[in-house]
């Protein structure tokens, strides 16, 4: 009796590959005092100037002393104004630098899920559940395996956990304790 056997079918293709892992967010450095700080600051020291010029010209009168005392305070709810929001500013861009790197890591996860699935496709291809093995054996795949192939005369004997074929390399970082800590 002959046999005659067409070409094997393809089977779902195996992931592979590595993909290099991006760094994670780092510390920022506290706020220094920059040249944008300074010119903050600029209309502050001009009210200053204005309210000594003011009580020095020596005219007593109550709205003279309202306004130096108007002038003083609107300075020193400018300076708080001021170093209050150096700090919400830093702030921000902390949260805005997590919120990338967390939406960096679902896409990540979603890849990795995806190439687990691909991977698991592709194991159960060559090597399908026992239960199936009934339908394979009335299918076209019955005599694709040849003495050629490498996965020839392969049998499959158990379950077992198996490596990911799809690698994740992490990168080179700081030192962990200048790493953002990501809530």
């Amino acid at each position: 009796m002959a046999v005659k056997r067409g070409s094997r079918a393809t089977g779902p293709e195996m992931p592979e590959g590595e993909i290099e892992l991006a760094e994670p967010p780092v510390l920022g450095e506290p706020a220094s005092a920059d040249f944008g700080s300074a010119l903050a600051f600029l209309p502050m020291g001009l009210g200053s100037a204005v309210m000594a010029v003011g009580l020095s010209m020596g005219h007593g009168s109550p709205t003279t002393y309202m306004m130096s005392g108007m002038m003083g305070i609107s300075m020193i709810a400018m300076s708080l104004t001021q170093l209050g929001q150096s700090g919400k500013e830093r702030k921000r861009r902390m949260r805005a630098e997590r919120r990338d790197y967390l939406r960096y890591l679902a896409q990540l996860r979603k890849q990795a899920r995806g190439a687990a699935a691909e991977q698991r496709a592709a194991v159960r291809w060559d090597h399908p559940e026992p239960q199936d093995l009934w339908s394979l054996a009335m299918g076209p795949r019955l005599w694709e395996r040849r003495a050629s192939h490498d996965d020839f005369a392969r049998v499959r004997v158990g379950l077992g956990s198996r490596r990911a074929a799809l690698r994740f390399v992490p990168p080179e970082t700081k030192p962990v304790e200048d790493l953002e800590p990501l809530t």
